[in-house]
């Protein structure tokens, strides 16, 4: 008797309790579908997302408070320049230049031609630099990738340098679609921008060893400045200043170049104590 009434029990329990179990699996379900939807969605647009909510929350340090760490690790300004390494990163005859050759702020770059992401933001801080063309020399440096590797891209840019088309070479190099990965390219690149192949198998000929210790001078520079250290190209260095390191974030180039044109140092002199 007391099975049967369990057993009674049983069926009017779950007969009471089906309504309930399929609106749950109905809610499960809907909720299933929904989160399958959003992450659809989220895979599609995730990342511009995520990037429009960092940049939402990016603050760019004003010119008033970029310095503001340099500020807090220094006493006084004497301390916070000498924490700054100054390194000798001149001109040299073989580099290709623009700008006022006779002004006193000098921008070096270092890259990597053979890079294309490296070519791409060498091109958006040339644009940053276009303002200052006339009040600037800007000094252009090979650094292949591999310090230790020869390098076709910096060897017939070096090429196109003395053949007073490197600025052809570089448009190229930024352009081109392909990957240049035999010497053949690069010759049929530099024929392109107007220097003939007679004219190629005569500097290959007789003055290859010139070209050779012209890259390899760039590239004992970048070692001494420590641009190999650096995780991204191209290396920028202000009046021997290297960018990215040292409380001078590069993207406040413009603002160290408007100190130094104004007759200011680098780092100014007002928010330290006793200043």
């Amino acid at each position: 008797m007391l099975l049967d009434l369990n057993k009674s029990h049983n069926k009017l329990f779950f007969k009471g309790s089906l309504p309930i179990f399929i609106l749950a699996g109905v809610v499960l379900f809907v909720a299933l579908i929904l989160e399958i939807v959003r992450l659809t969605v989220f895979a599609e647009t995730g990342t511009h997302i995520t990037k429009a909510k960092m940049e939402s929350h990016r603050v760019i340090p004003s010119s008033e408070n970029v310095f503001e760490n340099i500020h807090k690790q220094y006493p006084n300004y004497k301390e916070a320049i000498e924490s700054l390494v100054k390194y000798d990163v001149k001109f040299m005859p073989h580099n290709y230049v623009q700008g006022n050759y006779k002004s006193k702020v000098k921008v070096v770059l270092f890259n990597d031609n053979s890079c294309k992401v490296c070519m791409q933001e060498q091109a958006r801080i040339l644009r940053q630099l276009e303002p200052y063309k006339d009040q600037i020399v800007i000094i252009f440096k090979h650094m292949p990738a591999q310090k230790n590797e020869e390098s076709l891209s910096a060897m017939f840019g070096q090429i196109a340098v003395r053949e007073g088309v490197y600025e052809k070479f570089l448009t190229e190099m930024s352009q081109n679609e392909r990957p240049m990965e035999s010497a053949e390219d690069y010759f049929e690149l530099l024929n392109k921008i107007g220097i003939g192949l007679d004219e190629l198998r005569t500097i290959m000929t007789h003055s290859m060893t010139s070209v050779l210790k012209d890259v390899g001078d760039d590239i004992d520079m970048a070692v001494k400045a420590g641009a190999y250290s650096s995780k991204t190209q191209p290396v920028v260095y202000v009046n021997g200043y290297k960018l990215g390191a040292n409380y001078l974030p590069q993207y406040n180039l413009t603002m160290y170049i408007d100190r130094l044109l104004n007759g200011e140092t680098i780092i100014p002199t007002e928010g330290f104590e006793g200043e």
